[in-house]
């Protein structure tokens, strides 16, 4: 299989990161059954389809190009539910600007079975995606090969000959990202972690005129001391009192990044808030507390 090997204990813990969210073993078995069933598995792709970029159909070359590389990153979105909840598209912005830094021949394969199509292409263009994506309309890729309803499980790293070597949606788990990227890369870490280190000033901030109904800002400051680009995958605020603002691009060595905080408290008294950054680090995330007395 393109002489990648995967071995079982890389597997075990490949369940384990798609379960790491969820408490139930119902939520392991299935894991553990969609592992077995799918890996290895050929994924069929109808002849002929076409591709668009940004509602702007392209050439059958180009679609077709983009199979005919050493590795894929397939993503199905199926018609059930909310379509802009399930996109995340700035987030696969980022991931694909991330490793455009690896020489790897690496494509996207974005399939979309959307309700409304002009609803699709507005989501589109509003968030600025110019990667090829594939709108099928008749579900042709799904009737070919039947895949899992969860959404965790409609995403696939597949080798050039369209088989499956790993299963789940990085974008909803930023360690199966990096699973990838190690498989992708060639690059093996035994512990399933990057090796970027950085460094946070400060660590915790304390606010000293914080407001309720008034707007307060605070900053911190994230370096990158590793050796590879530093990328933040996303920032979330624990409460929506806090709203950060981060460039979206990735940190190069030796270079630092602003995140900067929009805070405006709810009710009077103690406060005391977290804000998580989520990247490419050993944890997979870096945590800074808030701390004030609102009045």
């Amino acid at each position: 299989m393109n002489n990648v090997k995967i071995s079982l204990s890389v597997l075990l813990i490949f369940v384990l990161l798609l379960c790491y969210s969820c408490k139930e073993n119902r939520r392991k078995k299935d894991a553990e059954q969609f592992i077995s069933e799918w890996f290895g598995k050929e994924i069929l792709f109808q002849d002929n389809f076409q591709c668009s970029w940004v509602s702007i159909d392209t050439v059958p070359s180009v679609c077709s190009s983009l199979l005919n590389v050493e590795y894929k990153i397939l993503l199905y979105i199926d018609s059930t539910g909310c379509t802009s909840c399930k996109l995340h598209l700035l987030e696969w912005k980022r991931l694909i600007e991330e490793v455009s830094i690896y020489n790897v021949n690496l494509s996207f394969l974005f399939f979309f079975h959307p309700q409304d199509k002009q609803v699709l292409q507005t989501l589109l263009k509003h968030d600025r995606f110019t990667y090829p994506v594939f709108i099928d309309q008749n579900n042709m890729i799904d009737r070919l090969n039947h895949f899992p309803s969860q959404p965790e499980f409609q995403c696939f790293l597949l080798d050039k000959d369209n088989k499956v070597l790993l299963i789940g949606n990085p974008v909803l788990n930023p360690k199966i990202w990096e699973l990838y990227k190690q498989t992708i890369t060639g690059k093996k870490d035994p512990d399933n972690q990057s090796v970027m280190t950085v460094a946070v000033a400060p660590e915790e901030i304390e606010i000293a005129d914080l407001s309720v109904g008034k707007k307060s800002y605070a900053s911190f400051k994230i370096k990158n001391t590793g050796k590879e680009p530093f990328i933040i995958h996303r920032v979330d605020a624990s409460c929506g009192c806090t709203v950060p603002v981060w460039e979206k691009q990735p940190v190069e060595p030796g270079r630092e990044t602003e995140i900067r905080l929009e805070i405006q408290p709810k009710e009077t008294g103690v406060f005391h808030k977290t804000v998580s950054v989520y990247g490419n680090v050993k944890d997979g995330v870096i945590t800074v507390a808030v701390k004030g007395t609102a009045k």
